[in-house]
């Protein structure tokens, strides 16, 4: 019996234009919350963007956000919020902002309160970060922040994605690790957080064991969700490491995959 379903959002059940299906996706979450079924948005996302897509029902649901560091149960209370020591973020967003290579790059420090982005930013990626960050304020002192500090994100060329995973992988120090959200995003977070951490609260929680879960991914950071539940299902557009590790595929985002999926384990 599924006892909870666990999502990412964005490549996986928001469509490429990073669009929900409200109509369709309310219907089929009827019938899973009839079943006593809890349902869980799992992102590396900021808290306030994954509740925007989901209006004044959005309570309803649970919220693993910013790769683990966030999360919330049913009703909006906070089970956790892990924020990095300063002496460990700080240091690091400096060293990103002095490297060579920077200039090919943007560091944003992801607090609860808010994100904090770095001033003169292109016009085209200005107006994607505001629909990510909805919200955020421009600050590049480090030192006048004064917030709980969830993870740092660095938007790089997606070509050159792979070059920067390595290279943080191999240095930052410990108690901090890269992990990939897709599209040129790195997020560099408190070790051993991820979105399955998370999940792992959230069933302690509800009383669900790991394998009544059922979860869907398309990136780096589903990993560890998709390899810790029953069944994992990974969108026809994933990585290809994100396919090898699902047991299932579902069709594409751009095909409402994920809502296919679910309309089929809990018909009307």
């Amino acid at each position: 019996m599924i006892k909870l379903i666990a999502t990412d959002l964005d490549g996986t059940l928001l469509d490429p234009k990073s669009r929900l299906d409200s109509e369709r996706f309310w219907k089929v979450f009827d019938r899973i919350k009839a079943a006593g079924c809890h349902f869980v948005l799992a992102s590396g996302d900021q808290y306030y963007c994954m509740r925007n897509y989901f209006g004044p029902r959005g309570e309803e649901l649970s919220y693993v956000a910013e790769n683990g560091a966030w999360v919330r149960a049913e009703g909006g209370r906070t089970l956790f919020c892990a924020a990095i020591p300063e002496t460990l973020w700080k240091p690091v967003a400096r060293a990103l902002r002095d490297h060579q290579a920077y200039p090919q790059a943007a560091l944003l420090v992801c607090g609860k309160k808010q994100a904090y982005l770095p001033a003169n930013l292109p016009p085209d990626l200005a107006a994607i970060l505001a629909h990510f960050y909805p919200s955020a304020t421009v600050e590049e002192n480090l030192d006048v922040i004064d917030d709980e500090i969830l993870k740092l994100c660095l938007l790089v060329p997606e070509e050159h994605t792979g070059q920067w995973f390595d290279g943080l992988r191999r240095r930052l120090p410990a108690g901090m690790t890269p992990t990939g959200g897709g599209n040129g995003c790195i997020d560099l977070i408190a070790t051993g957080l991820h979105k399955a951490a998370g999940i792992r609260l959230l069933l302690d929680e509800y009383g669900v064991r790991p394998e009544e879960c059922v979860a869907f991914g398309d990136s780096g950071n589903d990993l560890e969700m998709l390899t810790f539940v029953g069944e994992s299902y990974a969108v026809a557009n994933a990585r290809p490491e994100v396919l090898a590790a699902a047991k299932h595929r579902a069709p594409a985002n751009s095909e409402g995959g994920v809502l296919q999926v679910l309309e089929q384990l809990f018909p009307e």
